[in-house]
């Protein structure tokens, strides 16, 4: 232990003990004098006269201005402001007037044991809570405050109490803001040492059982611990005994030391002796480090000849690895020209693509014309079959008119003129039955081609409805998928990628790979900026965003034997990880590209994405109404790094050859894959469902309807058709009377030869009025049939152009997947020179990692060779040579160390350690030896120190007892026995005083003498020993110094003359002390006036109820 260390030891056990007396003493001094003159005037204040009401000013600091109590002890709530001189408590017993005192001891960090109310806590919370509460407020202000930025002009403590088991919290606020600056007891302590206010001291605050105790102690030991205590002379005296065990260890140390020090000096000169036997080997050892000289530098030259051979393999390796990089720049060409190809082609798909467009709509004219034409013509079929039937129907009239007329030139002499009229006036009414009939039927024919034409049109509006209820049908089964997948995607994201994708990327997680982990999917590291464009971009990226990557063939076979497994069917991309720059391949930053508007996790991603969708070239607009004024705004082509324009609704604007053109090429359809958040997507799905149900319940109502129509024209029709089949048959009916009648009038009359003869030409005309439009028909049908021909071979042409443009579109896509494999085997050309070139820069690394390990071994073998020897040295032989002759060297050595039974070093090792622990036990004794002394010196100053302050501390005591006693009239003194540890009280009453008076006499010298002795307390009536102690106690007060003094039953034993004296010497006690708070408790009323130093509080007992 150094002499710094031991005097730090010193001044600290000095401190210590000296923290509790320094203010005590000093104070004590300081008003020694001023106390006593104080004394004698109260004397005489009390003997008549009159005794000012304040002394002093009142405390800044120290002063309880508050206390708040909520379900402690009896009371469920109280709060009481105090004076900051004198306070009397009074109450009946049982209205919790103690609580006050106990809080307050509790507040300010007193243990529950020091009240002497509870053992713990836990028996202050009042019966039926589980916690208390106490606040005491103390005041903090002028320039002895604590902190008062921090804690303001009061400072607020609370404590909380619980029956849960809780330890009790402490919170301490600034008075003034409520705000709570710290809850630690330790802030608390802190707080009342600053104020000098002792919680735990028995005579500051005597609680009930403690005042009782004291008041009634009567025993010269318990007086004495009494003095002790509250003096805080035990508290120092027990500081004082550390010091004196600390001495006794120290000493105790220096004997065992004293007692061992003259063997370890035999030992230090034995081992010296030994040492200078030794020395002779010196040349030896002279030798022996020139070889191990010659020996390092024989190693710095073997690992220089080894760096010349790794350099070399350097070297080698470089060369290898320039012609693997020219083999890569030349598999990168061909993957680039590759490139071109392919997106030469793609272009050339595009425009058949676009091409197939305006065909198709061409394509709509002829088919709807057709359709047309073949009604039309169906039409003209049946108007044919009806002039067939007419032209039948008048040949045979016009024949049996013939046969008549031929009949009617035998029966010219026959004259039967009556019964041929009646017989023709029935073929007239029978002609005009057929007549009106053959109306009906025409009539009816009429509302059947008109029924004909509306149920085409209803089948039609049916078609189109089944068509769309198809569609809605099949949009409720897509939503519907949707849903059930967002509701996977809700517990694993991961689902939204495909069958197998969550299963597939947790086994990956799981095996171990040849190259890096498998990337994947890739669209679980894209993120969308804004999600109105998910659809649009799920649609152009699709299979990209449920590839994985793998950056070997070995990894991709093992990754598809995995998705085999569980049925994944995602694309696995394989290739090194490529981080180029594909800034100066993106257009100007006013378009906004899909590569904009995604978020990536990951730069590898982002790249693959752009190798494959070029995602950096796609501009993104609102409306093609954007697209096309950017085409127009650039000559009507894309502008530079542009590769292609979309639109929100999923058409593309523009092509690369220029023009306006639009085209759908997609039905944009979001999975969810680029959202963060399915909820909102979810809420559109169900919102789309909905909607989509309500479609296909308006659909089915409009098809029912349809339908019913339908049905209702085919009622119709049927109903025409059995309307026309009766008027048939009645006209058939009516033409075979009208025939009978014919033949019945031919028998019975000679026909009228003019009349056949005119219903001849009249049948001859009709004829030929049926055969005419049966021409017109004709020529009509064939002009239809010519234009179904030319509307045919427009449709064929077209057809053809169709067919051709597809069968291009068919080549094209042949040839883009035969130049797209071509490119694939090009990038896996570049794959393998990569994973070549890695391979071969991995050796070149590992051997420039071996040069710079042989150089830094080279700096090591050299910065230990220039240890054994600065100078270098070029070796005579090699390294095992050399190697040998030290090892005969030290055989030499250890040859003359083995007649000294121990090694050159372990002897000078040995002689070292027993020189150095010689002379450090040497050091250690001066320096135990001189802290001993300096801590005894300490000790008897501090003793010294504490003798002073007990005196002083005596003498104040007595002094003040001796005039609290003369307010009474009565005198006495208080013997101190310090040795034997006694306190003890003589006390004289004013009946005493006057039986001594008249009892007294002279000797034989004439002296007076004094025949009654004064009293001990033992022989004191209880209100006079009461008194007496009270005077004991103030006078103990005085001689302290604290800010707060609490007496609870302080009048327990008194009568009321000694209780209305010794409340009188409190009161003035507390006059004349303007640094000192009173808190007084008694259950007796007090005739003491309130005043602006005195305030009475008188409790009334709480409600005990629950």
């Amino acid at each position: 232990m150094s002499r710094n260390s031991r005097k730090h030891l010193a001044q600290e056990f000095e401190e210590s003990s000296n923290k509790r007396q320094k203010g005590l003493h000093s104070q004590a001094l300081a008003q020694e004098g001023d106390a006593v003159t104080s004394r004698i005037k109260n004397v005489t204040t009390v003997q008549g006269r009159p005794s000012k009401n304040r002394s002093g000013n009142e405390p800044d600091i120290g002063v309880i201005e508050s206390v708040e109590i909520h379900d402690f002890m009896c009371h469920k709530s109280l709060e009481v402001s105090l004076c900051p001189r004198l306070n009397f408590i009074t109450g009946q017993n049982g209205s919790g007037k103690s609580a006050i005192l106990t809080a307050l001891t509790i507040a300010l960090g007193g243990k529950a044991s020091s009240t002497n109310r509870s053992t713990n806590l836990r028996g202050f919370i009042r019966e039926g809570a589980s916690k208390a509460e106490v606040k005491v407020r103390l005041r903090n202000r002028g320039p002895d405050a604590y902190y008062p930025d921090i804690y303001g002009d009061s400072i607020l403590i609370v404590r909380q109490l619980s029956r849960d088991g809780i330890p009790s919290q402490y919170k301490i606020k600034n008075g003034n803001t409520g705000k709570t600056v710290s809850t630690k007891k330790n802030d608390v302590m802190a707080i009342t040492d600053h104020m000098a206010i002792q919680i735990d001291n028995p005579i500051n605050i005597l609680s009930q059982d403690a005042a009782r105790e004291f008041l009634a102690s009567t025993s010269p030991d318990s007086m004495y611990i009494f003095f002790l205590k509250g003096t805080q002379l035990m508290q120092l005296s027990q500081d004082l005994g550390v010091i004196r065990d600390a001495v006794s260890k120290i000493e105790a140390s220096l004997k065992r030391k004293r007692e061992i020090l003259p063997e370890m000096k035999r030992q230090k000169v034995d081992w010296q002796t030994r040492l200078e036997g030794v020395k002779q080997a010196k040349e030896l050892f002279s030798k022996l480090n020139a070889l191990e000289k010659e020996i390092a530098w024989a190693y710095v030259v073997e690992v220089e000849h080894e760096i010349e051979d790794a350099r070399q393999a350097v070297h080698t390796q470089e060369l290898k690895l320039n012609k693997i990089a020219e083999k890569l720049r030349e598999a990168e060409s061909k993957a680039a020209e590759s490139q071109n190809v392919v997106n030469r082609t793609r272009t050339s798909l595009e425009q058949k693509n676009e091409q197939l467009a305006p065909i198709e709509r061409d394509m709509a004219v002829p088919r709807e014309e057709m359709a047309n034409i073949r009604n039309s013509l169906t039409n003209l079929k049946a108007i044919e079959e009806d002039m067939n039937r007419d032209a039948r129907y008048h040949r045979t009239v016009l024949d049996d008119l013939e046969k008549k007329i031929a009949e009617a030139k035998k029966r010219l002499e026959m004259d039967q003129e009556n019964e041929t009229k009646r017989i023709q006036k029935e073929m007239d009414e029978i002609g005009e039955v057929i007549t009106e009939f053959q109306n009906s039927v025409r009539s009816y024919e009429e509302s059947q081609s008109q029924l004909e034409n509306r149920r085409l049109t209803l089948q039609s509006a049916r078609n189109n409805a089944e068509q769309r209820r198809y569609q809605v049908v099949k949009e409720i089964s897509s939503c519907k998928e949707d849903i059930n997948r967002l509701k996977k995607q809700q517990t694993n994201m991961l689902a939204a990628f495909g069958e197998g994708v969550p299963e597939v990327v947790a086994e990956i997680e799981r095996q171990n790979w040849k190259g890096p982990k498998p990337l994947g999917p890739l669209g679980r590291y894209v993120k969308l900026r804004d999600s109105s464009w998910a659809a649009i971009l799920e649609t152009l990226l699709d299979r990209g965003l449920n590839a994985f990557m793998v950056q070997s063939h070995d990894d991709r076979r093992k990754l598809d034997s995995i998705m085999q497994q569980y049925r994944c069917r995602s694309n696995i991309i394989v290739g090194k990880v490529e981080m180029f720059d594909y800034s100066n391949g993106e257009p100007d930053q006013d378009f906004v590209t899909m590569l904009r508007i995604l978020n990536f996790e990951s730069e590898i991603v982002k790249r693959q994405l752009i190798n494959m969708s070029r995602i950096e070239q796609i501009i993104l607009v609102e409306r093609r109404s954007m697209g096309d004024k950017i085409i127009l705004q650039n000559n009507r082509r894309y502008p530079h790094n542009v590769a292609s324009i979309v639109t929100k609704d999923g058409y593309t604007v523009g092509s690369r050859t220029g023009g306006l053109q639009s085209q759908v090429i997609f039905n944009p359809r979001s999975q969810g894959r680029l959202v963060a958040d399915t909820r909102i997507m979810m809420q559109q799905a169900n919102s789309k469902l909905a909607e989509l149900q309500e479609t296909l319940v308006t659909i089915n109502r409009e098809m029912e309807d349809l339908e019913s129509q339908i049905q209702e024209t085919k009622i119709e029709d049927q109903d025409l058709q059995r309307k026309i089949r009766k008027a048939k048959e009645r006209i058939g009916r009516s033409q075979s009377e009208l025939m009978r009648k014919r033949e019945e009038l031919q028998e019975l009359v000679p026909p009228n030869l003019s009349a056949l003869e005119n219903e001849r030409n009249e049948a001859k005309q009709k004829l030929v009025a049926v055969q005419k439009q049966f021409v017109e028909n004709r020529a009509r049908k064939s002009e239809l049939i010519e234009k179904l021909r030319s509307e045919e071979e427009k449709l064929e042409k077209l057809s053809l152009a169709e067919q051709r443009i597809q069968d291009d579109i068919d080549a094209l896509r042949e040839q883009l997947d035969s130049e797209q494999g071509e490119l694939n085997k090009n990038r896996e050309h570049i794959s393998y020179w990569n994973s070549k070139q890695d391979q071969r820069q991995e050796a070149l690394t590992q051997a420039q990692k071996v040069v710079e390990e042989l150089e830094a071994k080279l700096v090591e073998t050299t910065r230990g060779a220039t240890q054994v020897s600065q100078e270098r040295m070029e070796p005579r032989a090699n390294i095992q040579k050399l190697d040998t002759e030290i090892n005969h060297t030290r055989a030499c050595i250890n040859e003359i160390e083995q007649s000294q039974s121990m090694s050159f070093e372990q002897i000078a090792q040995k002689a070292k350690m027993y020189i150095e622990a010689y002379d450090k036990a040497k050091a250690e004794m001066r320096g135990m030896a001189q802290l001993a002394k300096e801590l005894k010196n300490a000790l008897e100053r501090r003793l010294s120190r504490w003798t002073q302050f007990r005196d002083s501390m005596t003498v104040r005591t007595k002094l003040q007892f001796t005039s609290h006693l003369y307010t009474r009239g009565y005198t006495g003194t208080i013997n101190f026995d310090h040795i034997d540890r006694k306190l003890s009280l003589k006390v004289h009453t004013n009946q005493d005083i006057s039986l001594a008076h008249s009892s007294s006499s002279k000797d034989s010298n004439g002296t007076q003498k004094t025949l009654h002795q004064r009293k001990d307390t033992k022989s004191l009536s209880g209100g006079e020993k009461s008194f007496t102690t009270i005077c004991l106690l103030l006078s103990l007060w005085e001689a302290m110094s604290c800010p707060i003094r609490a007496l609870d039953e302080f009048d327990v034993f008194m009568d009321m003359a000694n209780r209305r004296i010794a409340t009188h010497m409190i009161v003035e006690s507390a006059k004349a002390n303007a640094s000192t708070q009173f808190l007084l408790i008694s259950p007796q009323s007090t005739s003491i006036n309130p005043d602006p130093d005195v305030k009475i509080l008188k409790l009334t007992p709480p409600d005990r109820q629950r």
